[in-house]
């Protein structure tokens, strides 16, 4: 029986997980699944991947001042 794809509160709360590489194979593909046909949820994700970028870049280029 296939997986059921999570709905949006799910996959909001597996996101953490799925970007720190700490969520199992299974859940990671029905989260990838999930964004393909979610939009709003595919947004979101971007954006957050954005963030955590800039973020990222701020911390780096702080400790090379």
């Amino acid at each position: 029986m296939p997986a059921t794809l999570p709905d949006c509160h799910t996959a909001d709360r597996l996101l953490g997980r799925w970007y720190d590489g700490q969520i199992d194979p299974e859940d990671a593909t029905l989260y990838e699944q999930h964004l393909l046909q979610c939009p709003p949820c595919l947004v979101e994700n971007q954006w957050l991947r954005a963030a955590l970028h800039a973020l990222q870049d701020a911390a780096t280029e702080g400790a090379s001042q």
